[in-house]
């Protein structure tokens, strides 16, 4: 769909550009060929707004593709300690964790925030607490 959009822009630009090229309209077709102008200049901004939304659009699109890799990430545990396989920086947080360590203690240990440290620890109780409920 995209594409298409990208595609029907450029042939409108490349005719607009043409079309500006012309000599000014004389002659008893002066009228019609200053109309059929003024239609291209609107069907140009037509073209702009729709571009913009459908950039809008996919932006939108991208951001619930991200949220789905996320969810998916997430339902993905491990067995015994329910860690998420995502990256070693989760290992790591829960490993201090399991050691005994204070979300604030830990985030210093790994270079890490307060609050993604917590984060992290959060999800692992929340997605403990679901699968122990089912």
């Amino acid at each position: 769909m995209f594409y298409i959009g990208v595609l029907l822009g450029a042939i409108l630009c490349l005719l607009i550009l043409l079309w500006r090229q012309r000599p000014e309209p004389q002659g008893q077709f002066g009228a019609l060929e200053l109309t059929l102008h003024e239609m291209l200049e609107e069907l140009e901004t037509k073209y702009r707004e729709l571009e913009s939304r459908l950039d809008g659009k996919a932006a939108e699109l991208e951001a619930l593709l991200e949220q789905a890799r996320l969810v998916h990430q997430a339902a993905s545990l491990d067995g015994d300690k329910q860690q998420i396989k995502a990256s070693e920086k989760t290992l790591a947080v829960h490993r201090l964790a399991d050691q005994g360590l204070e979300p604030v203690a830990i985030a210093q240990e790994l270079g890490l925030g307060t609050g993604e440290v917590t984060l992290i620890l959060g999800l692992q109780e929340l997605i403990g607490e679901d699968q122990t409920s089912t």
